[in-house]
């Protein structure tokens, strides 16, 4: 339970590290993005406000009060007006253009700014203070010079208003308006999301590899928790197991020495021998005890193997045969040979193979398997043995792990199936030796089954 609730807080304290991060970087992102648009809106108003860009301003406007003069007089209507400050702003344009990119610094060149202005309102005012509205702000805004982007894609930078007063002659009397010209000046940063992004570089890969160390820093301490847990309960369990295998014999010797010590059985020489007997199968049984606690702890590096060649299908055959005599009635041993020819013969160490081979059959009778289906083929260059049981199976979790020494599935201290956990490890470690491979595939209630392969060499 503790190791589930630190697993908890550790994945909650990573969220948490990861979402302040990452508020981190946005804001800093934020910051970048404010600052480079600061200083964009301070480049176009320097460039705004030369004299070479003030000059050609002039140009449209002067265009356009002349055009006025000639619209008043009724020389023109108010579409040819427009069509004509339209026309105007298009022929010099380019040189605008021009201009506004030659007027860049070399370090503001890195900003990619595009510039527009536009008129969103022109008024005529006479004297007698009567409007005449040429353009309203309800209408679309006419493109005077720049860039022609969408002003949803841009920055409003600034409004500004131009009022000039102008005379006209009209029925031989010189008449008197006063223009208001207001205009809107929009700014487009094309690439702000590649500048701040190579301005940031550096922060979001550190701040990527930051994130990468903590995980694996995490993980590596979840997974170490782990199998430290893991370790603890395989230690307690061979603790368990090995005091429930020498419990046996040890109150037996307990039991045997009393009653060898009693009056009676000294005066009983027939009892005595029988007690003596006694004492001495359960020291035989303590020593194969602990034979096979130090022999099946062996590595794969450490066993010693006398390799000869061997007809494993003859190997198979003899060991099922005096297997065979042991067993109760009721299980059945099914060897089937499934190549059409036992060649080449494999070589390597039968004594070491007999046991592996002899753990597997324990195994499967030690878990209830009644019907135990043994085959053997040559297929690939490799020896194929399969020894298969109806038995209770291996749930899916414990699978990967009942190769690992002293594991057992766990039966809460309840010793239904004496063992160790040593014969599977063992026997995996034999098959090592050999330069081979075994694999389990099982499910619960419907039995093991365990592949041999062994390479012909």
């Amino acid at each position: 339970m503790k190791l589930k609730s630190l697993k908890i807080l550790a994945i909650l304290s990573l969220i948490a590290l990861s979402l302040i991060q990452s508020y981190l970087v946005y804001n800093t992102y934020q910051l970048k993005k404010r600052t480079l648009i600061i200083d964009a809106n301070r480049t176009v108003a320097r460039i705004y406000n030369t004299p070479t860009i003030d000059s050609i301003m002039w140009l449209y406007r002067n265009d356009f009060l002349e055009k006025l003069r000639l619209y008043k007089e009724e020389k023109i209507d108010k579409k040819i007006l427009l069509n004509e400050l339209k026309k105007k702003t298009s022929e010099i344009n380019p040189l605008f253009t021009e201009a506004y990119q030659n007027a860049f610094l070399p370090e503001e060149k890195e900003l990619d700014i595009d510039f527009k202005k536009s008129v969103s309102l022109i008024q005529l005012v006479d004297s007698n203070n009567d409007v005449e509205d040429l353009i309203t702000p309800n209408e679309l805004p006419i493109f005077l010079l720049g860039d022609n982007f969408k002003e949803e894609n841009g920055i409003l930078i600034n409004n500004s208003t131009w009022n000039k007063e102008h005379t006209y002659t009209k029925d031989s009397q010189e008449m008197y308006f006063q223009l208001v010209f207001k205009t809107q000046i929009h700014m487009n940063l094309v690439n702000i999301e590649t500048s701040i992004f190579r301005k940031m570089l550096f922060i979001f890969i550190l701040s990527f590899l930051l994130f990468l160390f903590v995980t694996a820093l995490f993980y590596l301490s979840i997974k170490n928790l782990n199998q430290q847990k893991r370790l603890s309960e395989v230690k307690s369990d061979f603790i368990n197991n090995i005091t429930h295998e020498l419990k046996t014999p040890l109150s037996t010797l307990a039991i045997a020495t009393k009653t060898l010590t009693s009056t009676y059985t000294k005066q009983n020489a027939h009892l005595a021998d029988e007690v003596i007997q006694v004492i001495n199968r359960q020291n035989v049984r303590l020593q194969r005890l602990i034979d096979q606690v130090i022999d099946n702890s062996l590595g794969y590096q450490e066993i010693q193997l006398h390799q000869e060649p061997i007809n494993l299908h003859q190997l198979l055959t003899d060991i099922l045969k005096d297997y065979q005599i042991h067993l109760a009635p009721e299980i059945k041993l099914i060897y089937q040979l499934k190549s059409k020819t036992t060649a080449p013969s494999y070589y390597g160490d039968k004594f070491f193979l007999n046991t592996a081979i002899v753990n597997l059959l324990n195994n499967a009778v030690k878990y209830e398997g009644k019907t135990i289906n043994i085959t053997y083929q040559v297929k690939k260059d490799m020896h194929l043995i399969s020894i298969e049981d109806d038995g209770i199976g291996i749930a899916k979790a414990h699978q990967p792990h009942i190769f690992n020494k002293f594991y057992r599935v766990s039966e809460k201290n309840v010793h239904n199936y004496k063992g160790l956990g040593l014969g599977l490890y063992y026997t995996s470690q034999i098959i090592k030796a050999h330069q081979g491979t075994i694999e389990v595939q099982s499910r619960l209630t419907k039995g093991t089954s365990f592949l041999i392969k062994l390479p012909t060499l």
